[in-house]
């Protein structure tokens, strides 16, 4: 059919083979041979807290390949949503969303890229949480996946990360702390934020599997860093260098690093999920949208609008600041406008940043507050 050839010319740049091979701790690696993602390999560590006893992640060679994968994905997602439309954009709502269970349309490009390097990432969590949520007849929107910290992420970089929020860049593990574990490492580390990820310098697994099984007092080990930003929201971040703002305290009212949800129902059965976040250089609003068809909630391809609006500001001064304005339009179940500020342009005032959407035809702002 024409529309498999369209996503099949899109998906091709994703077949690979894999061959084995043992790290020097010997933990087993599997390298990926295809010409777009050679540079990453898994790797496979004991874990008491996983099923089976062990887990895999990600490890890309370089920062750059780091970077330049996140791009490549989103870059893949886009065109084969790009590709379904223009295949069978002239369906009104219904039939388009019709057709996209009937030739169970998804997002191919992440399921090959985790399929291809054969690991249990953050997003498959993502997706069975979701599905769970929205197989009732009365959506529980104070119980939702979305507003899980562990699940900040796009889908495309939720690809990237395993199921615990962990992957590797040259020696460095990355790992997404929940807000529990934020809270439980306070008590023996200070810092002034409430979302972050944790850097064991040295690669230690033994340490991360320690950090897994509770032991929060490692995190004064001189091999442990604090990132207060997503490396995701960092064009220039490098590993490790990142530390903590000593500005961004309590006292503070210019804060980095803050988000905000909400919902919204815009007609019928018929929902939106808003976003409005500052995190690292960029001023991120998206929705997500849901309607309810047969006692059962589904994602809901329609016409959405969306900009982030306001300013922001230096994290060494917030007297001054730029201003944010960028808007997306699509036939999309989720949407996204972000803009990336200038160098150290991190933080915001309250009420600052705004979520500006349309959804079902109804328009609605969201606010950044805390």
């Amino acid at each position: 059919m024409k529309n498999n050839r369209i996503y099949n010319t899109i998906l091709v740049l994703f077949v690979g083979l894999m061959i084995f091979s043992c790290s020097q701790e010997d933990d087993l690696i599997l390298t990926n041979e295809s010409q777009q993602f050679n540079k990453i390999s898994v790797l496979k560590y004991s874990n008491p807290i996983a099923r089976g006893g062990q887990s895999s992640m990600l490890v890309f060679d370089t920062m750059e390949t780091f970077k330049q994968t996140v791009s490549q994905l989103e870059l893949q997602v886009e065109e084969n949503d790009d590709a379904f439309l223009s295949e069978w954009g002239y369906l009104d709502d219904e039939l388009l969303n019709a057709k996209e269970e009937e030739i169970a349309f998804e997002d191919t490009p992440l399921t090959i890229f985790e399929n291809n390097f054969e690991f249990n990432s953050l997003r498959k969590k993502f997706l069975s949480e979701e599905e769970n949520w929205l197989n009732n007849e009365q959506l529980d929107e104070f119980d939702s996946p979305l507003d899980k910290d562990i699940f900040d992420f796009d889908e495309f970089e939720m690809s990237i990360l395993n199921q615990f929020g962990e992957f590797k860049i040259e020696r460095a593990i990355y790992k997404k702390l929940t807000k529990n574990q934020v809270l439980s490492i306070k008590s023996y580390r200070s810092f002034p934020f409430n979302s972050c990820f944790i850097i064991i310098n040295d690669g230690n697994l033994d340490d991360l599997v320690a950090f897994n099984n509770g032991d929060y007092s490692i995190i004064n080990k001189d091999n442990f860093k604090i990132l207060p930003d997503d490396p995701f929201d960092l064009p220039d971040f490098g590993g490790g260098t990142n530390y903590p703002d000593p500005n961004d305290d309590i006292f503070s009212t210019c804060k980095s690093n803050k988000v905000k949800t909400r919902f919204l129902n815009t007609g019928t059965n018929k929902k939106v999920w808003r976003k409005i976040k500052m995190g690292g250089r960029r001023a991120k609003a998206k929705l997500r949208s849901y309607k309810k068809k047969r006692r059962r909630w589904k994602k809901w391809r329609t016409y959405m609008e969306v900009a982030v609006k306001g300013a922001a500001r230096p994290v060494y001064d917030c007297f001054y600041f730029e201003y944010v304005n960028k808007k997306r339009v699509g036939r999309k179940k989720r949407l996204k406008a972000v803009q990336v500020m200038p160098q150290s342009y991190k933080k915001v005032l309250q009420n600052e940043l705004i979520n500006i959407s349309k959804h079902n035809g109804v328009e609605s702002t969201l606010y950044l507050t805390w």
